[in-house]
């Protein structure tokens, strides 16, 4: 009968997927009977798509479904046909973790017994585990797994690039300074396991053994106030969930700073050279990890590397990248040299103007300010106009600092446009001068005062002296009844002389 039943093979495998744990736990029995027949195989189609499936079911909240699921995939590696094995491979391989981890489940069936697994009391992710070790071929992580040093099998899963940035800074440094590079490894380690990163400390049989371990490392380079600091403010806690570790990670790069500015430096450019060449996902603490260290890197160095990574972010889809590629722009918009090589992403910046995210849009009002600061900075002739416009809309922003910095800016692009933009720029000034005229009554002293001196910026670009008369004897009512009577003058007609 089991080989007539290969054809529900598909709807069984979509109901691992079910809501209702009994609907997955009798699927799985169903599979596991199937299979424990040894003229049955698993085809290279399905075993793929069934062993991602029970990957996902690992972490599931009854325990009894992780155990089936994980006894499964075992049978699985078993069964698959020789076509089969090496996507399989595959994807055992990237899951090792995985498998490692719940060799230290709390459920004493899922993870490791009290008897020895070679006396036959074994757990189903040990088995599971060492039939992943044969079925790879990787003869020196079965006999790690055979002898229950699992600490070991974590050493030899620690990703080879990070002990290629390991090797790489040792090799540069003294003897003196390789407990230092030890700590750097150990933080791009836990950088780099994001998303997993929570789950990976706990191959060491505990979620806090890394964290104890930089404890350790800070302590012995007499950093205790680092460690104190992170640990009042909830940090190493943070250090260990996925979603929030980003956050943890700029807080450490904070406290790191004040005492080990060489060794952040050096975490930095080497993160920078790899993340440079590709879009790895663990992108967001780094960035986090970046722009916390960037006011103290050397620019003349970096910063080209620094603007190609941050400006890729700008119209990604995630919020908090965007926020984190903004603020390391703000640093290098600063640098006369840098605000040169930044024209190229003031299109994006633009863009990012009309973002629902307030603090969005107030930092890339800032990142114009800075790059327009520099003299030698223009606004092209169609830039200029474009920009105006999203200013204009800004004006009456929610956040009075965001209206209060694009009445500034926008004072600064009628100072800094090319002699070809000016006259388009005077048509919308000209239309505007309403708007400004408003804001020079607004509650906020701040906005109030920064409207008033736009006014008179822009009285002057337009060359209209009886208005900038007025502004400067703060004669408003004045102003506003010019532009009454100018509305209203009749325009000429056809034919007639103006």
């Amino acid at each position: 009968m089991a080989s007539r039943m290969r054809n529900v093979s598909q709807s069984l495998l979509g109901l691992l997927g079910d809501a209702d744990g009994e609907v997955v736990s009798m699927s799985l029995h169903v599979f596991t009977n199937m299979l424990q027949h040894k003229h049955i195989v698993v085809s290279s189609t399905t075993a793929p798509k069934l062993a991602e499936a029970l990957l996902l079911l690992f972490d599931h909240d009854n325990s009894h479904v992780q155990l089936l699921s994980i006894q499964l995939f075992r049978t699985v590696m078993e069964s698959v046909v020789d076509e089969g094995k090496k996507p399989l491979k595959t994807i055992v391989n990237r899951n090792l973790y995985a498998l490692l981890i719940y060799c230290h489940d709390e459920n004493c069936h899922v993870a490791k017994v009290s008897i020895p697994m070679m006396l036959g009391g074994g757990s189903a992710s040990r088995e599971t585990l060492l039939c992943a070790a044969k079925f790879l071929e990787r003869r020196n992580l079965e006999q790690l797994v055979e002898k229950g040093n699992l600490w070991k099998f974590a050493e030899v899963l620690v990703p080879a690039k990070v002990k290629n940035i390991h090797q790489s800074l040792v090799t540069y440094v003294s003897v003196d300074a390789r407990l230092q590079i030890d700590l750097a490894t150990l933080v791009i380690w836990v950088i780099v396991q994001v998303p997993e990163c929570h789950e990976a400390l706990i191959l060491y049989s505990s979620r806090l053994f890394a964290v104890q371990v930089m404890k350790a490392l800070l302590g012995r380079l007499w950093c205790d106030n680092v460690v104190e600091a992170m640990e009042h403010m909830g940090g190493w806690d943070t250090l260990l969930c996925a979603d929030s570790q980003h956050y943890a990670v700029g807080l450490l790069a904070r406290e790191m700073l004040c005492v080990f500015m060489p060794l952040c430096s050096r975490i930095t450019i080497h993160m920078l050279r790899h993340l440079s060449r590709e879009d790895p996902c663990w992108d967001l603490p780094f960035l986090a990890f970046l722009v916390e260290v960037l006011q103290r890197l050397d620019l003349s160095k970096c910063g080209g590397s620094v603007l190609r990574i941050t400006s890729r972010y700008l119209q990604g889809e995630c919020s908090q990248r965007r926020r984190l590629a903004l603020r390391g722009l703000v640093v290098p918009s600063k640098d006369p040299s840098m605000a040169s090589r930044m024209r190229n992403v003031s299109q994006s910046l633009l863009g990012l103007l009309g973002d629902a995210d307030g603090e969005v849009v107030s930092m890339s009002l800032h990142v114009f300010t800075n790059m327009l600061q520099h003299k030698h900075i223009v606004v092209s002739s169609t830039t200029a106009p474009k920009l105006a416009e999203a200013l204009l809309l800004l004006f009456d922003h929610d956040n009075s600092h965001v209206q209060l910095l694009s009445i500034q800016l926008f004072r600064t692009v009628m100072e800094s446009v090319v002699d070809e933009g000016k006259k388009p720029l005077k048509t919308i000034v000209n239309r505007n001068l309403y708007a400004l005229l408003i804001y020079c009554h607004d509650e906020n002293c701040h906005v109030a005062k920064a409207s008033q001196e736009t006014l008179l910026r822009v009285a002057e670009f337009l060359k209209r002296r009886n208005l900038e008369q007025l502004v400067e004897k703060e004669q408003l009512w004045k102003f506003a009844e010019v532009l009454v009577r100018t509305a209203w003058k009749p325009q000429a007609q056809p034919g007639e002389a103006p």
